[in-house]
């Protein structure tokens, strides 16, 4: 009652918890070299969106309230079929044969268009070990979003718009992750990170492909670009051979769904978005409702996007 009878509901809904936690890890990691860091305020949106946003000017980090959800639930379809298929339940000669676009596709649409949330699919968790694993990978991720986000706020001076200032931003984050031995194994962080390349990848070029752009990165290399630095981290701690397998599946699957919505095309997309929303999205919603979202490729001043 007092959340939907504010006048601000975002501002009294408050940063979840998990925010919180996450804030004070990248705090404890990074205080001793930058005193201002818990100054930065982080504040909350309901937005839909995978990414955060720093603020430099005002000193605070925006992250969506649903964004663990959105990462959580595309991790837990990534490991059930990783490990189903590394545990031989899926034949690797039937791999190339998964319509994993498919499953992880009304996920990426509920992003860009007004589809009920209420009515997206709901993977169901194949062990209680995967789940643990999904639940990990996303705290991973999650570490990495917000301490990319303090790099900006703590190291430059404005809004960057250069990839050298996102170099700077992803090896800070990379060092925390990489420097807390006690909170994040050297594998798992591999595997996390990975996954979550190729599948900002994949997200960013559903948005793409339903903003109507004439010039679709299918590769989407400016995203594929930020995860080389991994691989000068991985040399110093290689991951152990079964987490390397498990993530070189999962990496494939989702190159495997990049690959399936190119065959298919951009008016294929268009067109199935467009009927997935009829069938599932709020009711009196019109198909160019997601055009409020096209600020995620608009510069704002005075803002970092990511």
């Amino acid at each position: 009652m007092f959340f939907a009878m504010a006048s601000d509901p975002v501002a009294a809904l408050g940063p979840p918890d998990w925010a919180t936690w996450f804030h004070d890890v990248i705090i404890a990691a990074v205080q001793a070299e930058h005193p201002r860091a818990a100054e930065i305020a982080v504040t909350t949106t309901l937005d839909r969106r995978l990414y955060a946003r720093s603020f430099v000017a005002q000193g605070k980090i925006e992250i969506s309230a649903v964004t663990r959800e959105y990462l959580q639930t595309l991790n837990l379809m990534t490991w059930n079929f990783a490990s189903a298929i590394d545990d031989g339940l899926i034949p690797s000669k039937r791999v190339d044969e998964l319509d994993f676009v498919g499953v992880v596709l009304p996920s990426l649409l509920s992003i860009y268009r007004d589809v009920s949330i209420s009515r997206l699919p709901t993977p169901r968790v194949r062990s209680r070990d995967v789940l643990l694993n999904a639940v990990r990978t996303t705290r991973i991720q999650l570490t990495f979003l917000l301490a990319h986000e303090y790099a900006h706020a703590l190291i430059h001076d404005a809004a960057p718009q250069s990839a050298e200032a996102e170099t700077e931003a992803d090896k800070f984050a990379y060092d925390v992750l990489m420097n807390q031995p006690e909170e994040f194994e050297s594998g798992e962080v591999w595997l996390a990170l990975r996954w979550f390349f190729r599948t900002a990848a994949l997200e960013r070029l559903v948005g793409e492909i339903l903003y109507g752009k004439t010039d679709i990165d299918w590769d989407q290399d400016a995203v594929m670009r930020r995860s080389y630095m991994m691989f000068e981290y991985a040399k110093q701690q290689p991951p152990e051979r079964q987490t390397h397998q498990l993530e070189i599946t999962g990496t494939y699957l989702l190159m495997r769904a990049k690959g399936q919505l190119r065959d298919r095309g951009a008016l294929w997309l268009r067109s199935y978005a467009d009927d997935y929303q009829r069938q599932f999205g709020w009711d009196g919603a019109s198909t160019d409702s997601y055009t409020w979202k096209q600020d995620i490729y608009t510069p704002r001043s005075n803002q970092a996007r990511h």
